[in-house]
């Protein structure tokens, strides 16, 4: 869907099902991840793939974003990216985590 126009329009698809769906002003990109192990970046504006982190160890779990990093949740990792590079920032791992979610206490 276009968000300013409520016009309606695919803009790609992973080869297994889509489950988490996340929209960065910052960017203006929609990022989805799927049971492919795939996490897909699309430029909302043009409608093209911008990006991809391919062959993920497994599905993400759960996924968030924040300014301008993606959080995501993958087996008992968290995992931080940096939208503007898709560079992994910090990888911690056996936290046992199976939900990320980040809230600004503050604007």
């Amino acid at each position: 869907m276009v968000l300013c126009t409520g016009h309606k329009s695919a803009i790609g698809n992973h080869d297994h099902m889509a489950t988490f769906v996340e929209f960065s002003p910052e960017t203006c990109q929609l990022i989805t991840a799927g049971w492919d192990r795939n996490i897909l970046f699309w430029d909302a504006r043009s409608v093209k793939s911008v990006g991809c982190l391919n062959n993920l160890t497994s599905e993400a779990e759960s996924m968030t974003l924040s300014d301008s990093s993606l959080v995501v949740a993958i087996d008992s990792s968290v995992i931080i990216y940096d939208l503007r590079t898709l560079r992994k920032l910090v990888h911690r791992k056996d936290v046992q985590i199976k939900c990320v979610q980040i809230k600004r206490l503050y604007s």
